[in-house]
């Protein structure tokens, strides 16, 4: 057991139907990155329904393409996967994972994730019922959460919506979530979700005529359903699917509808792999394709075709005289509790339609990928200075080219873009990872997004998630000093030719990380990391009848450990500081938790315990925590102020594959009277949640 708790232990909410209950620090540093990077506006189930496919399922770790596959899930990165790659070469195929200690170049938390998601040889698969010689297997989620007290936005009821329609919820306060999957053997899978945010609509039957009146129909529950059948094999047809879902090519900088990772503390991980098509299994109500897709495989060849149509959500402004409707922009929430929102509910229809060709050769694939977006309403011009350059219009067209080669000890890649017919919307991006020795790597990319290059589906890597008007260079290194110590760091050089939001000038910017892991033994580990971060940003003066640039700075320092006490109990504590400061003014703040987690390895009952306090002196002091969650959710808060959280999440394995659990959390502030804005807005200083999940498997 102590084997598997040192820098990197499984999170329950991951691995829910392992015998272990741990956390994975890893993980939970690419998402706070990730939430701190996009405001916490991400939806992660995506990559946490992998990581618990991969359990489940692991990969053959004599097989390439098995860790290819943890590859392209960010479990290992190339440096590793070199590594074992020699290993093998020189040694024959793994006969004892025992034999991870051997390889030159892993780490002990590399060689704790391995364990987890790696098998040797053929896996016993227990069948309950069969198709065609083939397993089926089933799963049914349910989840049922609520915030305590009510929010500002249910004071008034639903009949009376009519008179604040932007802020007043027609629905309950409870959020609801049901999801269903079927899964036969390893070649195909459907299933489907469905989901009711807090204040939308589950009984309508206090929605009054009035309120019928504004929007033209009753809101019906669910507000929000996805499914999708796919399928997948070795065979000439490759990948097709049905339903909803996404597609990730190249690098991102074309085509990528699924969670992207930026800058995090793997910093060698700044390739992406792209999955192709893949069903969505998210809640993101708008930032994935419904339709059809398909790709064939022949001779090193694959060729991927897609076809979609989707109404997604948009702030609508009106209609011109030719009777089309216009709208500003589009929505991301997903949110549809009141008249307003349900007003903007799948304004515009998009249609996609497009497709890759890709050639693969021993080490090297090169690959071609064209899409046209075509909108049923119409994209008006942004009126600011900085959005001089936004896609406007009612169409769109993207073309890629992408590559990527492998050369003994280094990886190239990369891609470029460009909107067919819009004279300087160019745009490139290009890398290397090399590993000179086992225990070095090294990562530089380089980045140039034209200020007039717009996609509706791209994610590459970079500051901004628009891919546009920035370019930059990174460098990333990850060393293993010893046996138990490892560094990662990276530094990242960028700068803005054009306006953009806050800035009314071409701008600059530049990030830096240093992150120490030390795993003295099984039972003992610690992280050091520093991060800091250099921008720049709007100042209006009061004797001034214009901005002028400011320059400001994040300083970030966390310490934190991991200690086995014994076979039931795991601690895990962090510190972390912040300094920011801006035209003179700062802020400082300071966060503080501490995790009990039990786990009886024979037991159905596990449990974990955190509380947190935290100081900081405003929301540019905000610091972001990952805290556990049930399955198929996660809950990733921005503390700022003063105050106190606790959480406590259980879970109980009943029988015959019934496994429930229920979480409850409380934060108290010190330093309000209110906690949100608007109808979010809570009275009082105090606020909780209570979450209910079942799983049935069969």
């Amino acid at each position: 057991m102590f084997l598997t708790v040192t820098n990197c232990y499984l999170h329950g909410q991951i691995i829910s139907d392992s015998s272990s209950y741990f956390i994975n620090n890893d993980i939970d540093n690419m998402l706070e990155d990730l939430a701190a990077a996009n405001e916490g506006i991400q939806d992660y189930s995506d990559l946490l329904d992998s990581y618990r496919e991969l359990l489940k399922n692991p990969v053959d770790i004599n097989q390439l393409s098995g860790l290819k596959i943890l590859l392209e899930n960010r479990i290992i990165n190339e440096s590793e996967l070199f590594s074992l790659e020699t290993y093998i070469k020189q040694n024959g195929p793994f006969l004892s994972k025992n034999e991870l200690f051997y390889v030159k170049g892993l780490s002990k938390g590399a060689i704790e994730r391995l364990e987890y998601f790696t098998k040797i040889g053929k896996q016993n698969i227990s069948i309950s019922r069969n198709i065609g010689f083939k397993p089926i297997r089933q799963e049914l989620f349910f989840k049922g959460s609520q915030i305590f007290p009510k929010r500002q936005g249910y004071i008034l009821s639903p009949n009376e919506a009519w008179k604040k329609p932007g802020s007043t919820f027609l629905g309950t306060p409870q959020q609801l979530y049901l999801r269903y999957k079927i899964k036969g053997g390893n070649n195909w899978q459907s299933g489907f979700t469905v989901e009711k945010d807090a204040g939308e609509v589950f009984l309508n039957r206090s929605i009054g005529d009035s309120v019928v009146s504004i929007l033209g129909k009753k809101p019906v529950f669910p507000d929000f359903y996805s499914g999708y059948i796919f399928y997948s094999a070795n065979g000439w047809i490759k990948k097709a699917v049905v339903g909803d879902f996404h597609v990730e090519v190249g690098q991102g900088l074309t085509l990528w509808s699924g969670l992207a990772f930026g800058k995090s503390s793997q910093t060698c991980m700044v390739r992406y792999f792209g999955k192709g098509i893949r069903p969505n299994t998210s809640v993101n109500e708008n930032r994935f394709f419904r339709g059809v897709a398909v790709t064939l495989q022949k001779m090193g060849f694959q060729i991927m075709g897609f076809f979609s149509r989707k109404g997604f959500d948009a702030n609508v402004i009106g209609v011109n005289a030719q009777h089309n409707l216009i709208i500003s922009s589009l929505q991301q929430t997903g949110y549809h509790r009141t008249i307003n929102e349900l007003l903007d509910k799948n304004a515009v229809f998009i249609t996609n339609i497009g497709g890759s060709i890709q050639f693969s050769h021993k080490n090297f694939t090169v690959g071609s990928v064209y899409y046209k977006t075509t909108l049923s309403a119409i994209m008006q011009k942004n009126i600011n200075p900085y959005g001089k350059y936004y896609f406007s219009g009612d169409h769109l067209e993207n073309s890629g080219l992408y590559f990527s080669w492998n050369i003994n000890i280094a990886s190239l890649f990369g891609e470029i873009s460009v909107n067919p017919g819009v004279p300087g919307s160019l745009s490139g991006i290009a890398g290397m990872n090399t590993f000179f020795s086992p225990r070095f790597s090294l990562s530089v990319l380089y980045r140039n997004y034209s200020m007039k290059y717009n996609s509706l589906f791209s994610s590459p890597f970079g500051v901004n998630s628009r891919g546009q008007n920035e370019e930059g260079i990174y460098i990333g290194i990850k060393a293993l000093l010893s046996g138990s110590l490892s560094l990662a760091a990276y530094a990242d050089y960028y700068k803005f030719p054009w306006l953009k939001y806050l800035s009314d000038f071409p701008s600059i910017g530049r990030a830096y990380l240093i992150q120490l892991d030390d795993v003295e033994n099984d039972r003992l580990s610690f992280v050091f990391r520093f991060r800091y971060k250099y921008f720049s940003r709007n100042i209006k003066h009061e004797n001034l009848l214009h901005v002028v640039p400011g320059f400001g700075e994040r300083y970030e320092l966390r310490f934190g450990m991991i200690k086995v006490l014994n076979t039931l109990f795991i601690l895990k504590s962090r510190v972390e500081g912040v300094k920011y400061s801006f035209n003179k003014k700062r802020e400082f703040g300071f966060l503080i938790y501490q995790d009990v987690v039990y786990k009886k390895s024979v037991s159905p009952f596990s449990s974990i315990f955190r509380v947190t306090y935290f100081n900081t002196q405003g929301w540019n002091s905000r610091i972001y925590t990952y805290e556990n969650d049930v399955p198929y959710s996660f809950n990733i808060p921005a503390f700022y102020g003063n105050g106190f959280s606790v959480f406590l999440l259980s879970s109980w394995k009943i029988k015959n594959g019934l496994k429930v659990w229920i979480r409850g959390s409380s934060t108290i502030f010190f330093d309000k009277k209110t906690i949100g804005t608007g109808q979010a807005m809570i009275s009082g200083n105090k606020k909780a949640s209570v979450t209910l999940a079942l799983k049935y498997q069969f």
